[in-house]
C-alpha cells in the first residue's frame, strides 16, 4: 500500500514538472516570435523561424507525452498516442502558435468543433435505462480526480466549454463559457477522450495519422482536406523533418566555422 502511494506521488510530481516546463517553453516561443505560420514564415531571420516552429512542435510533444502519462496512470491498457496528438496540434494550430484564442469557433490547439464538444458532453452525461454510465463518464471521472491532484481545482472535463444550439440546428460556443482554452494539456486530454470512440484506433505512422485526421477530425463540406490548395498533415510533418535536418546541417556548419 505504501509503495503504491509513493509511486503515485512520484508520478504526479513528474507530470507537474513536465507541465511546468512545457508551459515555460511555449510562453518563451510566443514572447520572442509571436504567432506565425509553418507555411512560409515571413521573418528577417530564417533560422529564427525554424527554431520557432521546431521549438513549438517539441513543446507540443512534451504536452502530449504528459497526457499519455495521465491516461496511463488511470489505465495502463490505454495506448499512448502522443505523436498523433503532437501532429494534430501542428496541423490545426501550427503547434500552438496560432490557436485562435481570440476566436470562438473552436477549442484549443487541436481546434475542437462545438458539435464535437456537444456530442461528448451529451454522451458523458447519458444515463442508460439500466442505470449504467458510458465509458466516457468513468474515464472522465478518473481524469478529473487526477487533474485535481495536479492542481486544477474543481476540474471537470465535461464542462470545458458551453455549447449553444442555433435556430438552424447548428452549434456554436458561448464566448463566455470557455475554461482552460489556452491550456494545451487540457485540450489534448479532451482530444484523447474523444478518440476513444473511434473503433479503428490510432495508427503508428504519419501516413496512418494523416488518414485518421481526414477521416475523424477534418470532416464536413468545408474541411481543409477537400481543398487541394491546403497542406495536409503528412506534408506538414515532412516539412518539420526538413526543417529539423536543415537546423542540424546549419549547426554542423556553425561548429565548423568556429575552428577556421
Amino acid at each position: 500500500m505504501r509503495e503504491n502511494i509513493v509511486s503515485e506521488t512520484r508520478m504526479i510530481i513528474q507530470i507537474i514538472i513536465i507541465m511546468l516546463l512545457g508551459r515555460i517553453m511555449l510562453n518563451l516561443v510566443m514572447m520572442v516570435n509571436g504567432p506565425q505560420n509553418i507555411e512560409g514564415v515571413v521573418m528577417s531571420d530564417e533560422s529564427s523561424a525554424t527554431e520557432m516552429i521546431l521549438g513549438a512542435f517539441d513543446t507540443m510533444g512534451e504536452n502530449a507525452a504528459t497526457v499519455d502519462s495521465i491516461y496511463q496512470s488511470i489505465d495502463s491498457n490505454i495506448k499512448p498516442v502522443a505523436p498523433y496528438l503532437q501532429a494534430l496540434s501542428l496541423q490545426e494550430s501550427r503547434a500552438g502558435l496560432d490557436p485562435g484564442l481570440e476566436k470562438n469557433h473552436s477549442y484549443g490547439v487541436t481546434q475542437i468543433d462545438p458539435i464535437r464538444m456537444f456530442d461528448f458532453q451529451r454522451d458523458y452525461n447519458e444515463v442508460r435505462p439500466d442505470g449504467q454510465r458510458s465509458t466516457y463518464f468513468h474515464r472522465g471521472q478518473a481524469v478529473n480526480e487526477t487533474m485535481e491532484k495536479l492542481g486544477y481545482k474543481d476540474f471537470d472535463i465535461s464542462q470545458l466549454a458551453t455549447v449553444v444550439q442555433n435556430q438552424d440546428g447548428s452549434f456554436k460556443y458561448d464566448a463566455n463559457g470557455f475554461k482552460y482554452k489556452d491550456d494545451p494539456i487540457v485540450n489534448m486530454l479532451l482530444t484523447r477522450m474523444l478518440m476513444f470512440k473511434d473503433p479503428q484506433g490510432v495508427g503508428d505512422t504519419p501516413t496512418q495519422w494523416d488518414a485518421l485526421w481526414k477521416r475523424t477530425w477534418n470532416t464536413g463540406k468545408n474541411a481543409a482536406s477537400n481543398d487541394p490548395s491546403k497542406v495536409d498533415m503528412l506534408e506538414n510533418l515532412q516539412e518539420i523533418e526538413r526543417l529539423r535536418t536543415l537546423e542540424e546541417v546549419n549547426e554542423v556548419i556553425d561548429n565548423a566555422n568556429k575552428f577556421k
